[in-house]
């Protein structure tokens, strides 16, 4: 194990300016089992459960549910050990607060921390005078989702292995598909797993999501329940599987579409869709180009060939699968428009494209690679295909 803090030490000051600049004396971060938050990692290098302080002037607290694990994984200026305080985190957070700001200070909490949470929050921390923020268009919380946007080097090296490791995985997975192909029944969740003991064979630290498989009775939904069931995938029609690479803490995300018996004309022409789709939006990718712009080619192409694609075309990828950035299209309501801030694509930041047709009557189809954003067009990190068997 090695420290290693994702957050550059120029981004790390920008933030702590900003939080000068609005006023904020303090920052907190609340991550535990149930209720996950990469904005820790990212700022501490500690991969889960602590409560982290970082005040205005850099300095950096982290009270950890497992101490040994935080000192030798964290970069900070101090780790507690909440058992200290009568095992509770809410105490040790309040004196650390009070000890360096006093009984006057203005507070943002992560938009993750609940409504009854943030009330518990304002009420340990009586009798102070302290003003707690939550998240909006103009909070440090959205000033620092701008700056995880953006990779580091480091951030997309981890990104550019998992992606090779997911990549190396789809080609186990057509071969396995084609060992299988006599069976009579080769079900979702025996490919699911496949596909998952492969990702750790070949290095990565485990899946960035549960994996998702869909036989053809089941791929005209967009994220399947259960994830992988008993469905037969040796059957005609249209199956998928929707994975990713973990590597360092950083997601790789495909979706691969299959299919190992014969297709109708019209699952055929669902499948030259969506890849041209995908070939339009990958070519008009670039520095300065909005996401909706991007969005709207691959969307025009479906709605061309009378058919939707009821979900976005792609996603940012960082410590989250749905890490910040997207391309989706313009907003058509009113109100949502009121609050709509479109996204302009930078140098490093890294993105799926994924377009997708669904129907009950023929299933569903969903091309997926993930893309580095260059300064004159993208770099393609993954190498789906529509695999036939």
């Amino acid at each position: 194990m090695r420290k290693f803090v994702p957050i550059t030490k120029d981004k790390f000051a920008d933030f702590c300016q900003h939080l000068k600049q609005k006023n904020i004396d303090a920052y907190l971060i609340w991550d535990m089992e149930g209720n996950r938050n990469a904005n820790l990692k990212y700022l501490s290098g500690h991969p889960e459960d602590a409560i982290l302080i970082l005040f205005a002037d850099g300095h950096k607290v982290l009270i950890p549910w497992d101490t040994i694990l935080a000192k030798k994984l964290s970069k900070v200026d101090l780790v507690v050990n909440f058992k200290k305080f009568g095992k509770s985190y809410f105490g040790a957070a309040k004196l650390i607060l009070q000890e360096k700001l006093g009984k006057e200070f203005t507070l943002e909490v992560e938009s993750n921390i609940s409504y009854l949470t943030l009330q518990f929050w304002k009420k340990i921390l009586k009798p102070a005078k302290v003003k707690v923020l939550r998240p909006n268009n103009n909070s440090a919380n959205s000033y620092l989702r701008k700056l995880r946007m953006i990779k580091t080097a480091k951030e997309i090296e981890y990104l550019k292995k998992a992606c090779q490791i997911t990549t190396q995985v789809v080609g186990d997975i057509e071969e396995f598909l084609k060992q299988n192909k006599s069976k009579k029944i080769l079900t979702e969740i025996e490919l699911a797993v496949f596909a998952e003991n492969k990702i750790r064979e070949r290095g990565g630290d485990g899946i960035s999501f549960e994996t998702l498989v869909a036989c053809p009775k089941r791929s005209w939904s967009i994220h399947t329940y259960p994830r992988a069931g008993q469905g037969n995938l040796n059957q005609p029609g249209l199956s998928l599987i929707d994975f990713g690479a973990s590597y360092h803490g950083y997601c790789a995300d495909m979706t691969v579409p299959f299919a190992m018996k014969k297709l109708t004309k019209h699952q055929k022409q669902m499948v030259e869709v969506v890849e041209k789709a995908q070939y339009e939006a990958i070519q008009n990718i670039k520095e300065g180009v909005f996401g909706y712009e991007v969005a709207q080619k691959a969307d025009k192409i479906i709605r061309d060939a009378h058919m939707n694609m009821p979900h976005g075309l792609g996603h940012g990828l960082g410590l989250e699968t749905h890490d910040p950035g997207r391309l989706s299209l313009k907003p058509e309501d009113p109100n949502l428009l009121k609050n709509w801030n479109p996204i302009k694509l930078q140098k490093n930041m890294v993105l799926t494209v994924e377009p997708g047709v669904y129907s009950q009557k023929h299933g569903g189809c969903r091309l997926e690679d993930d893309i580095l954003v260059t300064a004159n067009g993208c770099q393609i990190l993954t190498s789906s295909r529509f695999i036939t068997v």
